[in-house]
């Protein structure tokens, strides 16, 4: 939950940069964090006893719940890159660090 809302708030953030953070503006809000809260709800329920998967997720999230407002093929790169530094198996470990060697690309 913490790196969906960290997620919705780093791309969200980009917006305020033009075009280097978006080639075009996307309106990403409120709504979109809803509907992906209740769908890594879901996936977590129907998981039961297992770490939902993260492609899984990524792809409900990074494909069509927030990509699905994309239009720009390299903003869609983007965006999915985005989330895929969120939603991977080394977030669960201790060290994992957000801003690593491969972040300066975000």
């Amino acid at each position: 939950m913490f790196n969906l809302a960290f997620f919705h708030a780093v791309i969200h953030e980009r917006k305020k940069f033009g075009a280097l953070g978006w080639n075009l503006s996307y309106e990403f809000n409120q709504s979109d964090l809803e509907v992906a809260v209740l769908e890594l709800e879901s996936l977590v329920r129907r998981s039961k006893n297992q770490i939902p998967s993260f492609d899984v997720f990524c792809y409900l999230a990074g494909s069509i719940i927030y990509g699905g407002r994309v239009t720009d093929e390299f903003d869609r790169r983007r965006l999915l890159r985005i989330i895929e530094r969120f939603y991977c198996p080394e977030t669960l470990k201790e060290d994992y660090s957000y801003a690593g060697d491969e972040a300066r690309f975000l």
